[in-house]
């Protein structure tokens, strides 16, 4: 036993010597999502964290999360869940006898336990959940529970009425809340209320009232209401049989809420659609899932959609952004890029999608490094990713280099000795493009020390924070060829892309402007409002169902728009880049998700 402990002794010492070893060769070994940390990977590139939802990838049918998969072909496709063997509890429930009621016993002691109302109907449920009853002798086991114990029939009601309502069926949930209204229990008495109060909010809609949410004075919520209408065939709001109902989008959360609970109880509006501000996208999920309203979401944030069931968001996201790139980058034959991102919200979201759809195709990120927001010296980021920094021991090679060069010019040996390992070592990297989201400023910033670490003319890749004649000014010489950068191709009607659409047609007629993305967003959500509504739908249930499965219309370029899985629409996205007269023109051709 003692010679046991002594070789386990011995192997926990060797194993952390071993990490300690690798982790002094790699500097960091990243195994997930990037984080607010500086991190420099020479040779290995760091294991990426799981697939963050690509569109077009294969999908676990349970949990919705990608598994791998090639980028932008094909739909997702499902993979069908394993068979699950019952649990002991439900083997030896199916196999208990149905006569008699035999658990009138255990739920009156359950009923009559000094816990609290919640947890109370928790254990109940469990109970009424292991029966198994067949569906024949269910209405008279119902019947024999109520009258042996009326009080826990009102939780099997409790029960049922939950059922009834996760699968839609509000008018039959209605009649049980109806019921428990009634009930002495505060608790249940409440939860019949609620319930109750929820199918009204289900029941009265008017499917032509939408409420609107809008920056007060905005130049955009003008181009909005103007789209608006257009929408929906009409050029005057006096004209149009649909009501919108406007309420002023701020950053009160109390005001918010304020203006859903008129748009519900009081309007009655069948949808709600807006939301150009990014900050209340929490409460809008929260607030549209609590109303059950549909709400078409149009502020530019990534990933919106996951908390309500009710929400839907179109626009030209980070994540449509992010995929157009490594789209180009896949076209263009990039196999390795490295990463230079803000440590802030937008830049870490941003770095984590890029290393995420590169890894789906198969592009390395072989090099990360990431700065405060305000900082303004880029030379160590530089530096490093030049292998030109004191972490990099260069030594032998710089004595070597020197050493040739005084053998072939002697007479400049002075000259030579006072030069430095910055001066005689060339760069040695191991990337094809960086990919930089941040702003034309800080792009120039650390372009310029790029090249004075000897760092020239690779791709540079951003976001559409680059869609600006400013940026190829302040890339200067060595890069404004070099920069590629997203944006949505609605934004070039007109310029580098040539379509003609009634709905552009009528714009321009009315407002003597060419519509760009915000407008053409609007146009082609109200389609699919449109489109639902002309099916018949008359509840917002059913119109968030119709949208999320059965909705579709044609788009502005043609193509069948509809919410995909996540109940996303993104507006097809094109890649830019400057020629030399720092003219913007498509790097690529147009690119649709």
């Amino acid at each position: 036993m003692k010679y046991l402990i002594l070789f386990c002794i011995l192997i926990t010492q060797s194993c952390a010597h071993e990490i300690k070893t690798n982790r002094y060769k790699n500097r960091v070994t990243v195994t997930g999502p990037i984080k607010s940390e500086n991190i420099y990977i020479k040779q290995k590139p760091p294991q990426a964290a799981v697939i963050v939802r690509p569109q077009a990838l294969a999908t676990n049918s349970l949990t919705g999360k990608s598994i791998g998969g090639s980028l932008g072909v094909g739909e997702p496709t499902a993979i069908e869940p394993t068979a699950v063997e019952p649990s002991r509890e439900q083997q030896q429930a199916s196999q208990l006898p149905i006569e008699p009621l035999y658990w009138i016993e255990e739920v009156k002691n359950i009923y009559l336990s000094p816990v609290a109302e919640e947890e109370k109907s928790k254990n109940l449920n469990q109970i009424f959940d292991s029966q198994m009853l067949p569906k024949e002798i269910k209405a008279s086991k119902e019947a024999e529970l109520k009258e042996k114990a009326p009080e826990v029939f009102e939780y099997y009601q409790a029960k049922e009425l939950q059922t009834f309502w996760d699968q839609k069926n509000y008018e039959q949930a209605s009649l049980i809340a109806l019921e428990l209204k009634e009930s002495s229990n505060p608790y249940l008495n409440q939860k019949g209320k609620y319930y109750y109060e929820q199918y009204q909010f289900v029941r009265k809609a008017s499917a032509q009232k939408i409420g609107v949410l809008l920056p007060k004075g905005d130049k955009q919520s003008e181009r909005f209401l103007n789209a608006l209408n257009l929408s929906f065939g009409v050029y005057d709001q006096k004209n149009n049989p649909f009501q919108f109902i406007v309420y002023d989008e701020i950053d009160s959360p109390i005001e918010i809420e304020k203006h859903f609970e008129n748009w519900v109880k009081t309007e009655n509006v069948i949808a709600i659609i807006g939301g150009l501000k990014s900050k209340s996208h929490s409460l809008i999920a929260k607030l549209s899932q609590h109303y059950q309203v549909p709400f078409l979401y149009f502020a530019q944030k990534s990933d919106v959609t996951k908390d309500s069931s009710y929400l839907f968001q179109y626009g030209l996201t980070l994540d449509v952004q992010i995929r157009g790139i490594i789209e180009n980058a896949r076209i263009n034959g990039i196999k390795k890029m490295a990463i230079i991102y803000p440590n802030d919200g937008y830049g870490v979201e941003a770095a984590n999608l890029l290393w995420n759809y590169a890894k789906a195709q198969e592009i390395k990120i072989v090099a990360v490094q990431t700065y405060h927001p305000n900082e303004s010296d880029f030379q160590g980021i530089a530096a490093q990713l030049s292998s030109k920094s004191e972490e990099w021991d260069r030594s032998e090679e710089f004595k070597k280099i020197q050493k040739e060069m005084i053998e072939n010019e002697p007479e400049k040996k002075k000259k030579i000795l006072e030069k430095t390992a910055l001066d005689l070592l060339s760069p040695v990297y191991d990337f094809d493009a960086i990919f930089i989201p941040d702003t034309p400023k800080a792009m120039a910033k650390i372009s310029a020390s790029l090249a004075y670490y000897g760092i020239r003319r690779l791709p540079l890749y951003g976001t559409k924070l680059w869609v600006t004649s400013e940026s190829a000014r302040l890339a200067g010489h060595f890069w404004s060829n070099y920069l590629i950068f997203s944006d949505s191709a609605y934004n070039h009607i007109g310029t580098q892309i040539a379509v003609s659409h009634p709905f552009i047609e009528d714009y321009k007629k009315n407002y003597n402007k060419t519509p760009e993305q915000l407008e053409l967003s609007v146009y082609e959500a109200v389609s699919l409002i449109k489109a639902s509504l002309e099916q018949g739908v008359a509840t917002r249930p059913e119109l968030a169902e119709h949208l999320s499965q059965k909705a579709r219309a044609n788009g502005i370029f043609g193509q069948n728009i509809k919410f995909d899985q996540y109940r996303e629409i993104n507006a097809p996205v094109t890649l830019f880049r400057f020629d030399e007269n720092m003219k913007m023109i498509p790097a690529s051709d147009l690119i649709s998700y």
